[in-house]
Formats: structure tokens, sequence, C-alpha cells
């Protein structure tokens, strides 16, 4: 019998093909590019055998502008290096003899994002080859040595840092980038690989010299032991649970301290590993300059300071745009000695020097600064992007086994080359406009790309009022209110969708109960759905179904109390988490507490903690990346809010305050990927297009992401094929 394997039914080459990529930001101010360096090593030196260079690439170039891709760090010696051209083409080069290029435009030349292409040099017996997805552009013959370390590192995503500091810099995606030793990968025309890359060895001479930018996650692997180093947004450290580097407070020697007004006293420096402390400063400023950090690079701030009245803590730092950005601590309540545990604030350090402060003004008032913590966190630029061939294969058989004729079938297939692309949809519900009454439209967004929502098909019948779960190929969508019947009816339809190709939604099953206001938590498996108000009342039923295949809901446990129209909720590939609700009996309660589930354990929810408020809303959807989950409050009794709280899905305890959506509205969708959350819509009373984004691993205001294709209220729900419930 034929292999039946998933990977093999699709074509795609092998499970986890092209497994990740790395983003190179590009020049932006100064030397502030971010770029990859490995240390001189014969690994690197190819001498004037053979060898091959490949990886996948997309990018975005302005018009004149030159990408460097891999090689010397020394441009002004005879090194060689692999590059885009000012023309968007294959470009070979060495400074003193080579200038080579091909034809296919790699990278568009008007400043968007291209597609993903596959490059390759090699050498064999003296004769030097490009090829652009498989496709030879470049040969000549070059029998000169080679060594992509020349001049001490070789880098990638730029050209030379000493020379062309703001020059020759790649925007873009990098992936699965290789350098093999001794041998030529492809002598001809080829079909680009279809699976993650290797290390191979033979010998010293002929093995795989380096192998990196195959993990979306660290920028700094490498599978043959080499030290990655990072510059720019790729610091040359990972993050720990919580999402930090480590403690960058070691020594003094990082600090440089300012005197205040005419008359101060400068600050000393009285640190013991963590800390400063300074003296009275009669009038004037006092400022703390921080040195020595990476440029391009967000720090988490947190320190005790004690201070009088009338003072001013802040941490100054800069836009990508070079201009300076404050982020203030919590001020004192005027009372002299206070003092104060600040949360955290952010650094985004962008000027090329590496130098922000920490600064404040104080009249007639000694301050003290202790206890300071400065640990350097991700930025928000995501990484999930790869290449267009067999991602995770996977599959998930989305029907029954067909037969196309007597000798042959084939299985719906289905593979997850979408997964981390970010889509998002958005079942509209209840709108003002064009009509009046309740619409079965879905629309769909492309979260890591700012725009405007576009038609994907429609739900089977009107309503609104439901609930929403995916995983990474299905949406649900779950109960509701039924409109335009007499009278208008509750239902327990679930139908779904294909996220990865438009259409209109297909019955899936029904859920254990009829009712509108349901919250749905899911993961790449189940989808669990709490609660609903019914025309018995509200429940704290609990049902779930298995989204990889079509049928009607099992029970899953219950809520501690019945109640719908429930906030947000949470997901990651563990653990659902529901967050607040309504409920009127025996009188008008609305309730601030969140529970939580274990999406492989059927059984009823645990306490998870609290949110600042207690919320009411009819918003569907979530905001999760892994590890933290963001709850929009919407509806506070008697009021809208734009507040938003946030939660650490693993650990259980009070949500935080995150910040606020553009406007005061309820009732609207949410979704999301691993790094940027949508708020979708609603109503402030009037039906709005608005659509919000946040970051989830930083906190602060939403800002404008685009519109909705019509305003509405947001009464139906939302989901995405790449929330942190998905692994």
């Amino acid at each position: 019998m034929a292999n039946l394997k998933t990977n093999n039914l699709s074509g795609e080459g092998g499970r986890n093909a092209i497994s990740g990529s790395v983003y190179f930001s590009g020049y932006i101010d100064g030397d502030s590019a971010d770029y990859l360096t490995i240390a001189d090593t014969d690994d690197l030196d190819m001498g004037t055998g053979d060898f091959t260079f490949e990886c996948w690439l997309k990018g975005a170039e302005s018009s004149g502008e030159y990408a460097g891709i891999f090689g010397m760090f020394d441009y002004s010696n005879a090194g060689f290096l692999v590059q885009i051209s000012n023309t968007g083409v294959l470009r070979i080069v060495n400074p003193t003899a080579l200038n080579l290029t091909g034809s296919t435009v790699i990278i568009p030349q008007d400043g968007t994002m291209g597609d993903w292409h596959h490059i390759a040099v090699t050498r064999a017996s003296g004769t030097l080859k490009g090829y652009v997805n498989g496709i030879e552009e470049i040969s000549a013959s070059y029998s000169s040595a080679v060594d992509f370390c020349n001049g001490g590192f070789a880098v990638i995503g730029v050209t030379d840092r000493t020379d062309y500091p703001g020059d020759y810099d790649f925007k873009g995606y990098i992936s699965n980038l290789r350098v093999c030793k001794g041998h030529a990968v492809y002598t001809g025309e080829f079909t680009p690989p279809t699976s993650p890359l290797t290390v191979h060895y033979t010998s010293e001479n002929d093995k795989t010299s380096l192998l990196c930018c195959q993990d979306s996650d660290n920028p700094l692997q490498e599978a043959t032991g080499k030290t990655v180093a990072g510059y720019g947004r790729h610091p040359s450290q990972t993050y720990d649970a919580n999402g930090e580097g480590p403690e960058l407070i070691t020594s003094t020697g990082i600090w440089t301290l300012s005197k205040g007004g005419s008359g101060s006293s400068n600050f000393t420096v009285s640190n013991s590993g963590r800390g400063l402390s300074g003296t009275t400063v009669p009038s004037g400023y006092i400022r703390a300059n921080a040195s020595g950090f990476n440029p391009l690079s967000k720090y988490r701030v947190k320190l005790t300071y004690t201070a009088g009245s009338n003072n001013n803590l802040a941490v100054q730092g800069y836009d990508k745009d070079g201009n300076t950005v404050t982020n203030y601590f919590p001020a004192t309540d005027g009372t002299a000695g206070t003092a104060l545990q600040v949360g955290e604030t952010y650094v985004f350090e962008a000027s090329g020097v590496g130098q922000w402060q920490i600064t404040g003004s104080a009249w007639s008032t000694q301050y003290t600064i202790d206890d300071i913590s400065i640990k350097q966190i991700p930025n928000e630029v995501s990484t999930k992007v790869t290449p267009p061939y067999g991602v995770d294969a996977g599959n998930t058989f989305n029907g029954a086994i067909a037969m196309n004729s007597s000798s042959y079938m084939y299985f719906p297939t289905g593979g997850r080359d979408q997964r981390g692309r970010g889509r998002g949809f958005y079942m509209l519900g209840y709108h003002g406009t064009p009509s009046a009454s309740a619409g079965k439209r879905i629309d769909y967004v492309e979260i890591q790309s700012q725009g405007n929502t576009t038609k994907f098909g429609d739900l089977t019948v009107n309503r609104y009022t439901l609930g929403a779960g995916a995983s990474s190929t299905r949406g649900l969508f779950t109960g509701g209110y039924q409109d335009g019947h007499s009278p208008d009816t509750d239902v327990n339809a679930i139908e779904f969708i294909t996220i990865a190709t438009e259409g209109n939604a297909i019955d899936f099953g029904d859920r254990t109960m009829v009712g509108r206001l349901p919250a749905c938590a899911s993961n790449d498996t189940r989808c669990v759905m709490a609660s609903a108000f019914t025309p018995q009342g509200y429940q704290n039923r609990i049902d779930f179904v298995t989204i990889a295949s079509i049928g009607n809901a099992s029970d899953f446990g219950d809520l501690t109390t019945g109640r719908a129209s429930m906030a947000m909720s949470c997901n990651s590939t563990t653990r659902g988490i529901f967050n607040g609700g309504y409920q009127p009996a025996p009188s008008t309660i609305r309730v601030n507490n969140m529970e939580y589930i274990t999406f492989a354990t059927t059984g009823n929810t645990q306490d998870f903690g609290d949110l600042t408020a207690a919320p009411q809303s009819s918003s569907g959807g979530t905001i999760s990346s892994a590890t933290r989950g963001l709850i929009g409050l919407a509806y506070v009794h008697p009021a809208y809010t734009n507040s938003i709280d946030f939660c650490t899905i693993a650990t259980t305890g009070n949500a935080q305050d995150f910040g606020d959506t553009t406007t005061i509205r309820a009732g609207y969708g949410s979704c999301s990927n691993s790094i940027r959350g949508l708020f979708l819509g609603g109503n402030d009373p009037s039906y709005t297009n608005i659509i919000d984004q946040v970051t989830i691993q930083t906190t602060g205001n939403a800002t404008e992401f685009g519109d909705v294709s019509i305003g509405v209220s947001g009464l139906g729900a939302a989901g995405s094929d790449s929330h942190g419930g998905l692994s």
C-alpha cells in the first residue's frame, strides 16, 4: 500500500518543512540596523574549493538601495558577499574583482514587501553559479579564494558596519540560511528545498559550516555549534518565562550622572551591583544617563525611589525615528520620603548610540533611587513568517474520503501552511448600515499587516451574540440569537469555516443547549464553550467539540455560577480562561471573577483571580499569546469603558491594567496572532467600524489598525488561525 503519511499526501516534503525565519528591520538611523554576526572561523573560509550558500528570503527595498544578505564584515578588503542589488536582483560581489547580477527581481523597489524567493550561490571546479528559485541566472569562472569572514566576522542582514553604516541593510525575513564547505549542493537547475535544511558531515573539509535562521522565536539559533551574536533588535541572549533577558545592572560602568540646575550638587554613584543614590538637588533636573545598551531594543525598567513633592520621575528614550519618548513613573502622593516601587516601563531606543536616561525634577528635595532592575525584552515585531512551502504539514482531514474513480481516492487535505501568517476572521453580527437587521456576513483581515477587512463569506442564517473559537485551520461559530423569525429564536447551531480559503460557513453540529452570549476558548484540538443565556435563564454549563471532527458538542463541566455576556476569553495551548459576565438573578450582578479550565481534561472551572472591574460585554473572541491574555472590559455598569486588562495565563492571580482602546465602546470582536491583538467594531453607542491594535507582550494604549468593512455593533464573534492557544 502507498505511504499515506499526511505530508506525502499534501506534497509538502516533510513535517515542519521550512520551519522559521528571522526578521531584519533594515536601516533606520545611524548604524542602528539589526544584524547577526559569526566570529572568524576556518569553517567559513572556503579557500579556492567548492562551496554552497543558500537561503530563503522575503524583503522590501526603496529604489536604488542595496541589501546585504551574507558575507564578509570588512567590505574594503577582498572578501565575498551575497546581496540584493539596487535593482532588486541577486548580486555576487568581491569589491576588487567581482560584480555579478541575476535577472529576476527578488525584492520590489517601491518599499513594499515582496514574495518568498530561494537563492543559492555555488562554486564547483572553479565555476561560480547563482540560482533564484532553482533557476540558474549567474555563471562565471572564479578561482580566487573565498572567505566569508574576511575582516574578522561574517554578517547576516547587512554589509560592512564600518564603511557603510547606513547602507546595504536588508529589510525583511531570512529563513534556513546554510553554508556548505567542500561541495556544491546544486550543479544544475533544481526544485528549491521544501523541508528544513539539515547539517551533513563528511570531513572537516566537506561539511555544513553554518545553518541558522530556522527558529522564529530565537534569532541566535545555529545548528553546527557556532555562536551567533545579535545586534539591534536581536540581543545576544535568550528570554526567560517572563519574557525578560538577564539582569543588566551588574556594575556602575554603564551610568553617567548629571547634576541639576544652578547650585545643585552632582549625583554620585553608590551602587553595589543594583542601584543609585543621589545628593540634594536644590533646583533643576537630575539625570542618570544609561549607555552601553543595544540600539533599537526595548528594556523593562523597575526601581524604587524616594522623593518629596514636586517631582516628576521618568524614563526617556527614543522612538524608531529618533524622537524623544518619555515614560513617566507613577507620581508620589506628595509626602516627603515616600518610597515607591514602580511596576515597569519600556524604553525603545533607536538613536543609534545606545543611550537613554532616567530623569526627574525636584526642588530642594533629595532623591534616592535604588533597586534598579533593567532587563531587555522582545520587540513587538513579528518573526513568525515562513516561506510558502511545507510548513508543518500535519493535515486535518476535514471531511470524508472521496473516490475520484475506482482506482484513485483523495483525502481532503488542509495542510497547515497558513499557520503563523495571522489571518483573523470576524462575523460582523448586528449592524446599523447598510441595513438595520442582524447580518450573517463574515470578514477577514491579515493581522500581521495593517489594513481593512475583506468579505470572507456568510453564515447560513442571520444571527448575532454568538461565540467563536479556532484551530490553525478551522474557525467555529457557536450559539447565538437568530434574527428575522417570529419570535426571534435562540439557537444551538455550530458552523465552521476553513480559515485559509474564503467561502460560506458549513454546518458542524449542535451545542448541548440553546442560547446566546456564550464565551469560547480553544486550542488546536478543542473548542470549549462556556455558558449562555437560554429561555430557561443564565446557564453555568460548559460543553466542547473536537475541532477536527464534525459532530455535536459533549459536556465538559460547569462554571461556578450561571452567567453570560462574559468579557473576552484567553487561552494558551493548555488552559482557557473565562472572564467576568452578567448574572441577573436574584438581583443584577456583574462579576469580576476569572475562572479557568484545562483543555485536555474535562471538569469544572477553577478560580484564577479577579479582573480590575466587573465587566459585562457581548464581545466575542480572544487576544492571547502563548503566555499572556488580554481582556477588554468594554462595559462596566453603568457606562462603557475603554479599559484593557491583562493576565499571565500560566500563573493564577489578579489581572492588571494594560491600557486603553482608542475609543470608549462595547460589543467589539477580538482576535490575535501571537504578537498583535485586534479590537474590531463595537458601539459607543452608535455603530463603529474602528479596528484597534495592541502589542500583547507590552502595555500601553491601542493604536489605529484599519476599518471593518461596515459599521457594526460587534455582536458577532472573531477568531484567528494563529492565536496563543495554538502550538
